[in-house]
């Protein structure tokens, strides 16, 4: 029996990260796949052409978001899955969500889950975790490898954080996500940087990273986040920013460490390789976690999406009230001065629930 086919749409950086291998492999258990990856920021919508007119009995969009309404004229499918990333769609307001009512939706963020359930969508929550990898020799006490990546979290802030303890050594890898910047360390911790680039292959990252006994997660949120949850893995002990879904996994001083980035203070000694440890061990059991339940995946992806109406029908009341709110305070301003005084009588809309 010929398997089903399936359309994956991702992000054309992936090809370079690999980081959604687990996904294709999975998906590729039941379908036939067939993958389009672009960027849609600066990317035409022209690279889905080569699928145009084409039926597919799925079509999974991971990480980006292309109107819906305007795929439709691509292509036709009986399911449409949507897997957001957290970092991508944090402040994602009800019509955004909305946009996606006709699509299964499914989340590797609890966060992201209970936030798209508040809008009555159909959304399922489920946590990955990468295997365990196991160091071929010992971490050195006192040693950071920091990824650069964006340009909230720069060399300053390692050093701010880190400044009650005496790094000796900080394992710098300087791959910036696009239009981020790098900002050349202070004179105190050149002494202490050993540098690289882009690596060539996945193991030569991993042979630099079990060096270290401590990892700073290199964005101030993550979709899932790989690269934090393969140190993790590795035993290395995490410092991240208290969001999701750092925060999701790590639990504060037993297996990584959690800051606040909006308000940086410096970190207190702390026994990475215990808490190294620790987070190995959570890792280790959460993959076999993972192993049993993602294959609810495949099942999800089979069932028809089901609304919540009620929940639907709350959010739509709430923008009506918005609405109509707006418009008698545009109404009102626009009458004499005697008469504006009534705009008080409004003032109970501003508590509608968000």
């Amino acid at each position: 029996m010929s398997k089903k086919s399936l359309l994956y749409i991702g992000h054309s950086y992936h090809n370079k990260t690999k980081s959604t291998c687990f996904l294709k492999d999975l998906l590729e258990t039941k379908y036939q796949l067939t993958v389009v990856d672009f960027n849609p920021a600066n990317e035409p919508y022209d690279k889905l052409n080569g699928v145009k007119g084409q039926f597919f009995d799925v079509v999974v969009l991971f990480q980006i978001a292309p109107d819906l309404n305007r795929l439709k004229h691509f292509l036709r499918t009986k399911q449409w899955v949507f897997f957001p990333m957290y970092d991508a769609v944090e402040n994602a307001t009800f019509d955004f969500w909305f946009s996606f009512k006709e699509a299964k939706i499914i989340n590797f963020s609890k966060t992201l889950h209970e936030k798209i359930k508040s809008f009555g969508l159909d959304t399922h929550y489920i946590q990955y975790f990468p295997q365990s990898i196991e160091k071929k020799e010992l971490s050195q006490k006192d040693t950071i490898y920091f990824w650069q990546r964006v340009s909230s979290i720069q060399l300053a802030l390692v050093e701010k954080l880190f400044s009650k303890i005496k790094l000796k050594k900080i394992f710098l890898h300087k791959a910036l996500d696009p239009s981020h910047h790098f900002e050349e360390p202070s004179q105190a911790l050149q002494g202490k940087i050993e540098a690289s680039s882009w690596y060539n292959t996945k193991e030569e990252m991993l042979r630099t990273l079990q060096k270290a006994s401590i990892y700073m997660a290199p964005r101030p949120t993550e979709g899932i986040g790989m690269s934090f949850l393969e140190a993790m893995a590795m035993g290395l002990c995490v410092v991240a920013n208290n969001k999701p879904t750092m925060n999701e996994y790590i639990e504060h001083k037993k297996t990584g460490i959690l800051y606040d980035l909006e308000n940086p203070e410096p970190l207190e000694e702390f026994d990475a390789l215990e808490i190294g440890k620790n987070a190995q061990n959570y890792i280790k059991q959460g993959y076999l976690q993972w192993e049993k339940e993602k294959f609810n995946i495949l099942k999800w992806i089979e069932e028809p999406v089901q609304i919540d109406v009620l929940q639907l029908n709350n959010q739509f009341d709430v923008l009506t009230c918005k609405l109509f709110f707006f418009i008698e305070i545009f109404r009102i301003l626009r009458t004499p001065y005697s008469i504006k005084i009534n705009l008080f009588k409004f003032i109970p809309f501003l508590t509608i629930k968000k």
